[in-house]
Order: structure tokens, then C-alpha cells, then sequence
């Protein structure tokens, strides 16, 4: 393992679950949400590697990550904020 993996081991904690995210706006839009409930989580998006956008094509725009502590949190406003997305009326 090389010098600057250990260093991002040590200084950026692992996610115990990630939740998929289409596009910078819903992106920005559920990390308010996160933010406003005071729930930590880090908005990854796919792509920033080495090898470009070919992760991105394959997996989606990015990804919400949170720690294992606030996962049933998230995985509740996830679901609701996907669900008002599509304007399901049973969870607004």
C-alpha cells in the first residue's frame, strides 16, 4: 500500500453504505437535507479517479456515504426524497 492510500485510510473514514445518486442536483438537494437533520455524510462523485468518466458510465453520477451510525436515517430520507422525486403522494 503505498504512502498517500494510508494516509486516505487514516484521514477519510470508511462509509459503512452508499446510496446512488443520478446527477449534482439531487447531489446537492439530499446533502441539504442530510445537513439540515445534522447527519454527517460525504457527496462522492463517480469519475474523479485516474481513469475518468468510465467508472461514472458504469455506476451512475455519484454517490451519498454515510456513517454505519446514521444509516437507517438516511436510508428513511433516501426513500422518501426518491419517492417525492417521482411524485408518489403516499410519502409526501
Amino acid at each position: 500500500m503505498s504512502l498517500f492510500d494510508q494516509l486516505k485510510e487514516w484521514l477519510v473514514p470508511r462509509a459503512a453504505r452508499t446510496w446512488p445518486l443520478e446527477n449534482q442536483i439531487q447531489a446537492q438537494a439530499l446533502s441539504g437535507i442530510l445537513t439540515e437533520e445534522g447527519i454527517p455524510h460525504r457527496i462522492r462523485r463517480n469519475g474523479e479517479a485516474l481513469w475518468g468518466y468510465a467508472e461514472q458510465v458504469q455506476e451512475g453520477w455519484g454517490r451519498l456515504e454515510t456513517e454505519e451510525a446514521y444509516y437507517d436515517q438516511v436510508e428513511d430520507l433516501y426513500r422518501d426524497f426518491l419517492a417525492s422525486e417521482a411524485g408518489d403522494p403516499g410519502q409526501e
